[in-house]
């Protein structure tokens, strides 16, 4: 074999070596690089799986809040509906408790008045009567429930 043909043997042997060599520390670097890859990949699923879970977790704590939520707000319209309900009530009977006690005063002042007297206490009695209406008015109580609470009722 000729010399210059031993000569570009020997390099080309040696250029083989090299991309050998270079080839492996790519090769080893990449499967380093895959390894790390997949190991960060895995990390990220289970985050994500647990992101997922706990999303799922809280939505069902909302929804339960929500039910919380609304089983309160119905609870106070229904005790606000009660407290105007009875606040109404309580006005009418004071209303009709008035004009009885006036009637009843009225009366024991008859028994001993003149007839010019008596007809002053009847005169009186229409006059404080509207008095007590315009003060302390008898109210459809469920027509108050509706203006007061904002709610139909049946």
């Amino acid at each position: 074999m000729s010399p210059e043909r031993r000569t570009d043997l020997a390099l080309r042997k040696r250029i083989d070596e090299i991309l050998d060599a270079r080839l492996a520390q790519i090769q080893t670097g990449y499967e380093r690089w895959t390894r790390r890859t997949l190991v960060i990949l895995r990390v990220l699923f289970l985050v994500q799986v647990g992101l997922g879970a706990l999303s799922i977790y809280l939505v069902g704590q909302n929804a339960q809040r929500s039910d919380e939520t609304r089983e309160l707000v119905h609870a106070q319209q229904t005790s606000r509906e009660s407290s105007v309900r009875v606040t109404c009530r309580e006005q009418n009977d004071r209303h009709d408790q008035t004009i009885a006690t006036l009637d009843r005063l009225l009366e024991q002042a008859d028994r001993d008045a003149t007839a010019q007297r008596r007809r002053q206490l009847r005169e009186g009695r229409a006059s404080t009567v509207l008095l007590i209406d315009a003060l302390a008015p008898k109210r459809d109580c469920e027509q108050r429930v509706r203006q007061l609470a904002g709610v139909e009722t049946p």
